[in-house]
């Protein structure tokens, strides 16, 4: 489905433009039944081959963060474009999503 690594307790899924079409209901459900309910509850999404961000998208992310928090996990995204993180800033997801520049800035978290 996705291309995905594993760094200690984070999973790091690294999300393509196919996301702005794709199905959410599939992606939260992949997340979950894979990662989550396997105690991977730390999940990191690599968002910087997203060459932009619709409401579609939006509505994906923060359905995933509300489906990790109930499982009482994180979510966090990496690596944002700068059109992206501008939407990401003015949707206010960046504000309750933390996003990272680079794996560099989560190394004490790995």
């Amino acid at each position: 489905m996705y291309e995905y690594t594993y760094h200690g307790e984070f999973i790091i899924i690294k999300l393509t433009d196919e996301l702005n079409e794709g199905n959410p209901v599939e992606l939260k459900e992949w997340i979950t039944n894979k990662f989550l309910k396997t105690g991977y509850n730390k999940t990191l999404l690599d968002i910087s081959e997203l060459k932009g961000i619709n409401s579609h998208t939006i509505g994906i992310l923060i359905n995933l963060h509300r489906r990790v928090s109930l499982l009482g996990g994180e979510l966090s995204m990496l690596a944002p474009k700068a059109n992206v993180r501008r939407v990401l800033e003015m949707t206010r997801v960046s504000s309750f999503i933390k996003t990272y520049e680079s794996l560099n800035d989560i190394k004490d978290l790995i």
